[in-house]
This record gives structure tokens, C-alpha cells and sequence, in this order.
């Protein structure tokens, strides 16, 4: 597996390079847009009227406040959706670790290919993009019921907030071990729906191996260098350590039936 640690760690310093990019560019264009509203420009209006100067000072400290406040809501917004954006871009990558995992689990080689990869990939994000909806929806459910509870049962808040943030840690947890079931399943011919129904009956498993994924992005430093080189692919190699083994070998010899394995 030292291979995909690689590839992994290469796409994510492209992650990141493209965050940090992505990031940068939108500030930019937030500061651009800012100035041309003020009509103020860079430099110092020295032949300019005293109010044009003190419109100038004022348009200066504006933008930097915007930069500052933008540049801090949209790193905000990538460590929110890191998650998801570690599913879809490095989706080849989980998927070719569960595919050689599964591989040494039933002897059954299956060849590599470009196709294959931009499947898995598109699979990838609309796995992401699902899950996504799902959590937030699930989310969105747990904040109105802590609400609710803080508002009309103050001191039973005390004790469930939190059991509510366990539960959320939980199911966050749930729900990046489905994603790396995913790829055991769309082998089997499952759709995005299908497989996630099918993850909720072994959820148990789906539980124990989305828990270390959760936990190496929950700590704010791992979860953006470190966290996206390991935790995919040691989290897509455990799903299928932790797959019924007599469903992965029953499927490789109906898929290959002279095998006399």
C-alpha cells in the first residue's frame, strides 16, 4: 500500500495548494470588487482633498477588514467541508485501496484503468454530494431538537446538549464509514442509495471503522495536512477488513467461476 500513501499524499498537497489558491482568489476579487465600489485605488491621494483622504483611510481599513473577515469565513468553510471535499477528490485513490485490499483478500486481480478511475472518481462526489445532504439534513434535526430544548427545558439542556454532541460526533463518524463502504459496494453492482441502506445493516462495522476517520478530522492541524494522506486510505483498506469475508470471497468466485478458489 506504500504506492497509494504515496499518490495520496501527492494529490493532497494539490488539495491543499488549490484551497490555499481558491481561498486567495476569492479575497482577491472581494478586495477588487470592494475598491472599484469605493473608487478608491492603491495609492495615496496626496493632491486630493482632505475628506477624499479621510474616504481613502477609511475605503483602506474597509478592505483590509474584508480581507481579514473573508479570508477567515472561507478557511472556516473548507475545514467544514473538508470531509467532503477529501471523499470526492481522493475518491480514486480510497477506491483503489479498497480495490487492492479486496484483492488480497479473495485473490481476485482486477485490472487498472483510466475509465475505471474517472468512474470511481464521479462516484466519488456524488457519494460526497449525498452524504453531504443526508448529515446535514440529520444535522439540521439535531440543532432544532437542541434548540428546542434549551428554549422550553432549560436544565434538561444540561444533560442533553451533551448527548446531542456525542450523537453528532457519532453519526459523523457513521456516515465517513459509509463512505468507504461505498466502494465495496458499487463493485456489487449498488447504487449510492442501495449502498447506503445496505451500510445501515451492518452499522455496526460501518461505526467502527468510520470512528478513527472522524477522529483524525476532528483535530484541526491533522485534519488539514495530515489527516488526508492516512485516513482514507487506512479507513477504504479497514471496510474490507471488516467486510463479511464469506460475501467477498462468495462474490469473487461468482465472478470468476472456474476459479477453484
Amino acid at each position: 500500500m506504500r504506492r497509494v500513501y504515496a499518490l495520496s499524499a501527492g494529490l493532497t498537497l494539490l488539495f491543499v495548494l488549490v484551497g490555499a489558491w481558491g481561498i486567495g482568489a476569492l479575497v482577491d476579487a472581494l478586495s477588487h470588487a470592494y475598491r472599484e465600489w469605493w473608487g478608491t485605488s492603491d495609492a495615496w491621494p496626496e493632491e486630493a482633498t482632505w475628506w477624499d483622504q479621510a474616504k481613502w483611510l477609511f475605503a483602506q481599513a474597509g478592505d483590509a477588514a474584508l480581507q481579514v473577515v473573508a479570508y477567515v469565513a472561507l478557511f472556516w468553510l473548507k475545514i467544514k467541508l473538508t470531509k467532503y471535499l477529501v471523499l470526492a477528490f481522493l475518491g480514486p485513490v480510497m477506491a483503489w485501496a479498497s480495490e487492492r485490499a479486496e484483492a488480497g483478500v479473495t485473490g481476485d486481480e482486477r485490472a487498472l484503468s483510466m475509465r475505471l478511475m474517472v468512474r470511481e472518481f464521479v462516484r466519488g462526489v456524488r457519494s460526497a454530494v449525498l452524504l453531504f445532504f443526508v448529515e446535514l439534513g440529520f444535522g439540521a434535526v439535531l440543532f432544532a431538537l437542541s434548540l428546542l430544548v434549551t428554549l422550553f427545558a432549560g436544565p434538561v439542556a444540561v444533560v442533553l446538549s451533551p448527548a446531542f454532541a456525542v450523537l453528532s460526533f457519532l453519526m459523523g463518524a457513521w456516515f465517513y464509514g459509509a463512505s468507504t463502504f461505498d466502494f465495496i459496494w458499487e463493485r456489487r453492482g449498488l447504487g449510492a442509495r442501495k449502498g447506503l441502506s445496505a451500510s445501515w445493516g451492518m452499522r455496526g462495522r460501518v461505526l467502527g471503522v468510520g470512528l478513527p476517520f472522524q477522529v483524525w478530522m476532528a483535530v484541526p492541524v491533522l485534519s488539514w495536512f495530515v489527516a488526508p494522506i492516512f485516513a482514507p486510505v487506512t479507513c477504504a483498506v479497514a471496510a474490507v477488513l471488516a467486510f463479511p469475508r464469506e460475501e467477498l470471497t462468495a462474490t469473487a468466485r461468482a465472478a470468476n467461476p472456474s476459479d477453484p478458489q
